[in-house]
């Protein structure tokens, strides 16, 4: 399950991602993605989770894909969660240069929008 957070005006995707990711929650996540960066050009995210999800192959493969087709337009993201293993999500970006990732705790959201306008 992906929600995405209305923010019109600011050049940052904000989702709130539930316990599981599936290939067709992609048809929500790219078009708001490409609506950002055809207005914004360079964004950030905001990642919600209170959990790791679990990824169907086909959600993993659909994020692979979107990640390489627009890293070049992303700068940072923020994974917002309180689950240790997100940590590893933020480990992961690693081959994708130039966007920065940091992990924030949920009780440390206004830090993460701090982080994503400076």
């Amino acid at each position: 399950m992906v929600k995405i957070i209305k923010n019109e005006d600011l050049p940052i995707l904000e989702l709130e991602i539930g316990d599981e990711l599936k290939e067709e929650d992609y048809n929500i996540i790219r078009p708001a993605l490409e609506e950002k960066i055809d207005k914004h050009g360079e964004v950030n995210c905001l990642v919600r989770m209170k959990e790791f999800p679990d990824f169907t192959t086909g959600a993993f493969l659909e994020d692979l894909r979107l990640a390489l087709e627009n890293y070049t337009d992303m700068n940072k993201i923020a994974i917002v969660g309180d689950d240790e293993k997100l940590e590893n999500l933020s480990k992961a970006a690693v081959i994708f240069p130039g966007v920065k990732v940091e992990n924030f705790r949920t009780k440390d959201l206004d830090a993460a929008w701090g982080w994503l306008k400076a």
